[in-house]
């Protein structure tokens, strides 16, 4: 059992750039007044700076507890305890993509999305230990035989995890991911 939590250094610059947006967009409102269309546009704004903070605030207090038998994401606040179990044997589907953050894709990010019975769940790769979550997870699909994309296997690559390939490339063999 192993426990992941979200990158703090990752977090702090979400914050900020929540936070830098919503008072810009809010001091927009208060110069051009509720009034009128440059008051809902930078309303609006506001509102999406406001929705990106929470998002970020719940990523600050979720965490992932990877098992032999599966994925735990639950959300530790003061208000309880929240969580979504996602079991190994009962994964559907798995597809890994990388979002470049500059045009020759030397920097970016990549998100696993992955969907079982009655759970799916989204996780990137400023999650600590992104890769032993991922590697977990291709061990799961290839067990089960799940097709994968060719973008996922090329981005699984790029992970440096390697898993065989038959029916013209695009299904797991079984063997396990090196």
């Amino acid at each position: 059992m192993s426990l992941h939590r979200y990158e703090r250094r990752a977090l702090y610059g979400d914050f900020a750039r929540a936070g830098i947006g919503l008072a810009i967009c809010l001091g927009a409102v208060a110069v051009a007044g509720f009034g009128g269309f440059t008051g809902w546009l930078f309303g609006v704004c506001a509102a999406i700076f406001l929705l990106f903070g929470l998002r970020t605030l719940l990523r600050s207090v979720t965490n992932y507890e990877l098992t032999d038998t599966g994925l735990t994401r639950f959300y530790a606040t003061g208000f309880g305890r929240s969580e979504r179990v996602l079991a190994w044997q009962e994964l559907k589907r798995l597809r890994l993509r990388f979002f470049p953050a500059k045009r020759d894709r030397s920097q970016g990010w990549m998100e696993m999305s992955l969907a079982g019975k009655g759970a799916r769940m989204r996780l990137d790769s400023t999650l600590g230990d992104f890769d032993s979550i991922v590697r977990a997870a291709v061990g799961a699909a290839t067990r089960r035989r799940l097709a994968l994309s060719e973008s996922t296997l090329s981005n699984l690559a790029a992970l440096g995890i390697a898993v065989a390939r038959e029916d013209g490339g695009n299904r797991t063999d079984g063997g396990s991911p090196a």
